[in-house]
């Protein structure tokens, strides 16, 4: 099985995850049933537009966008499995897999080359054609966004949060999911391939579906709140509408 470009792949997920209309969103009813823990500690419990992830330390509760971003990034998780895979079927250590780590650099354009040599050195018995793609992969971290080591069970995380476009500590659920949804080709069809993500792939979502729409009465309760004291506070976790409800006022 021949090797994806990494960058140009990582682009074009990039771009389809800024054409996706997220609003509030619902997850289809056959996915919810299907998909209820993951990982070796985490389980779901869903709400209309949130879901509540438990685990032995903590529960977050998450907006529905993060499985729909997450079954974008999940392809791009396929893909860096593989590459992996690959080293480690041609016999690449942990150990050398960390000594090309940019962190062993010695910064700038003259840290990256030597650490290319070093990866070269390591397959310099391989004589696959796909040899570049793989030194790439294990010196080069920013072609393909990677942060955390190869080495590590989870050096997926970065990458996947780049695509999803979050910062956010805590949006590292969306690497785990997008794990779990690799694994799964089942789960991930029964979410990539439902009408409610056709709707919002389609950069429609807004005009074709009316979730949480703020009533008029809302509205004017906010308006006259507004005109008692020069500023207010909004509370709601990533995604429950309070910029758009911002943006309305004005």
């Amino acid at each position: 099985m021949s090797l994806t470009n990494l960058k140009d792949y990582k682009l074009l997920l990039t771009q389809e995850v800024r054409n996706m209309a997220l609003g509030d969103c619902v997850l289809p009813e056959s996915f919810k049933q299907k998909f209820t823990s993951f990982g070796s500690e985490y389980t779901i419990v869903y709400e209309k537009y949130t879901a509540k992830i438990s685990s032995k330390k903590s529960v977050c509760h998450i907006p529905n966008q993060w499985f729909y971003l997450a079954a974008i990034c999940s392809k791009y998780c396929s893909e860096l499995k593989q590459f992996k895979a690959k080293l480690k079927g041609i016999g690449v250590t942990d150990e050398q897999l960390e000594t090309c780590h940019p962190s062993n650099g010695k910064g700038g354009k003259l840290g990256v080359d030597n650490l290319k040599d070093k990866a070269m050195g390591f397959l310099s018995s391989y004589t696959g054609q796909d040899k570049q793609s793989l030194v790439s992969f294990m010196s080069d971290y920013d072609s393909w966004g990677g942060g955390k080591n190869i080495s590590r069970a989870d050096f997926y995380i970065s990458p996947c949060l780049s695509i999803a476009n979050s910062i956010n500590a805590s949006s590292s659920l969306i690497g785990e999911i997008a794990n779990a949804l690799s694994e799964d080709s089942g789960l991930f069809v029964s979410l990539y391939e439902s009408r409610e993500f056709a709707i919002i792939r389609s950069g429609k979502y807004h005009k074709a579906h009316t979730h949480k729409r703020e009533d008029a009465s809302s509205q004017q309760t906010s308006l006259s709140a507004l005109r008692t004291k020069p500023f207010m506070l909004l509370a709601g976790i990533s995604g429950t509408g309070k910029s758009r409800s911002v943006r309305k006022w004005a």
